[in-house]
């Protein structure tokens, strides 16, 4: 005989909730934002008018691993960053990845004429703010924004008939091979370079600061050398720094700190008035080695993936093109790159380094962890020039920045 089961009032209304409680989960988990944040890098740049402005940038749009894949923006925004109020025509430029979870890389060129400059600054506009709003599917809009200072040029103060006051615009960093981030031998000599860009005329103070290792998270400096050195109206000027220390093994942070002219302690007035990079003193027997590198010696285009070896550990990769030649002295590099005394994987390599020369870098581009391939950027093909053959070689870092493994070098023919 078949049993009948009787339900009571209170029993039929209790499991209506339950079955409510797990739909409202099932909803709450359908709604999970997929883009979660967004940020530039760098956060902020410096503008002068009557100069033409090009400023390259990079957002970085952090997805939901859990969430649908990509982000998309399809404008920027020009504001007055105290009021909000949109001043310039948008630009209309899509980037996009439809793919990718994790931390999403997009990197931009931003072009502002040098006359809406001195526009925005006769309006009584010091700081404008370049933004950008992130969607996915489903998600809620995340924006960042890049921050834009403004400040007179030396032909307004030219053409007052008065003496112009000096501003810095623009410092940049790198070694004296020209790479941003350097691995170098124990008791190696290196020095670096300040690239200053600038307005006006007069003093330029500051100090050279090192950072040495075993530091932790919060490194102690401590002043190497003082720059006090006079800068002409030429907007452009070049600082070596002082022999940098190589004894220890590990890896250093130095920064170039700039200094008003009652500054008495040792630390920097704020990020904005230093720049930094680092380099790392190797341990015997140098990096590990990444193998597998392709394409190997062979024509790559757009839709050529670049594949190497996965490195345990990592968390970024960097993906660094090269061309063979010595780099003009002083010249500053669109990318960090770490110098490392790898053999050279292919017969292109093999006689870069007989003839002497270091290759010169060109272009280059993160990878995040979890990927071991990736196609060329259309940034990155920007400034490839079809038919010439190219070197090439990926890095892998850790969360510190510190070099885990380098591969050799190997070439390409770009072609499009």
């Amino acid at each position: 005989m078949m049993r009948r089961e009787h339900f009571t009032g209170a029993t039929m209304r209790r499991f209506q909730f339950v079955l409510a409680v797990l739909a409202a989960m099932a909803c709450a988990c359908a709604a999970v934002a997929d883009v979660v944040d967004a940020n530039t890098q760098p956060p902020r740049a410096a503008l002068v008018a009557g100069v033409d402005a090009f400023i390259p940038l990079t957002w970085q749009v952090t997805v939901d691993q859990a969430g649908d894949p990509g982000a998309t923006s399809t404008v920027g925004l020009l504001v007055n960053a105290t009021t909000g109020a949109q001043i310039a025509p948008p630009v209309v430029v899509t980037l996009s990845n439809l793919t990718g979870r994790g931390v999403l890389l997009f990197p931009e060129v931003l072009t502002i004429d040098g006359d809406q400059i001195a526009t925005w600054l006769q309006q009584g506009i010091r700081r404008v703010g370049y933004r950008r709003t992130f969607t996915s599917p489903g998600s809620t809009p995340q924006s960042a924004q890049l921050l834009l200072t403004l400040s007179g040029s030396t032909l307004d103060s030219a053409r007052d008939g008065t003496a112009a006051q000096l501003q810095i615009t623009r410092m940049e960093l790198a070694f004296e091979s020209g790479n941003r981030i350097e691995i170098a031998d124990a008791g190696e000599q290196l020095t670096a370079r300040l690239t200053v860009g600038y307005g006006g005329s007069g003093t330029l103070r500051g100090r050279w600061q090192i950072a040495e290792p075993g530091g932790g998270n919060r490194p102690f400096f401590r002043t190497i050398a003082l720059v006090r050195e006079t800068l002409a109206p030429v907007q452009r000027a070049v600082i070596d720094s002082p022999l940098l220390p190589t004894q220890v093994r590990g890896r250093y942070v130095l920064r170039f700190c700039l200094e008003p002219t009652d500054a008495a302690d040792e630390e920097c007035a704020d990020s904005s008035s230093s720049v930094q990079t680092l380099y790392e003193i190797a341990a015997q027997g140098g990096a590990a080695e990444i193998r597998t590198l392709q394409p190997n010696g062979l024509a790559a285009g757009p839709g050529t993936p670049f594949r190497w070896s996965e490195v345990t550990g990592a968390i970024t990769y960097q993906l660094q093109i090269f061309l063979p030649g010595t780099p003009a002295p002083g010249a500053l590099l669109d990318g960090d790159v770490a110098r490392t005394a790898t053999a050279p994987g292919t017969d292109d390599a093999d006689e870069v380094a007989a003839s002497g020369h270091d290759p010169q870098f060109v272009t280059g581009l993160l990878v995040p962890a979890g990927t071991s391939q990736t196609a060329l950027s259309e940034l990155v093909r920007s400034r490839l020039q079809p038919g010439q053959r190219y070197l090439w070689r990926v890095t892998a870092h850790d969360a510190d920045g510190r070099l885990l493994a380098s591969s050799r070098m190997v070439s390409f023919v770009y072609e499009i």
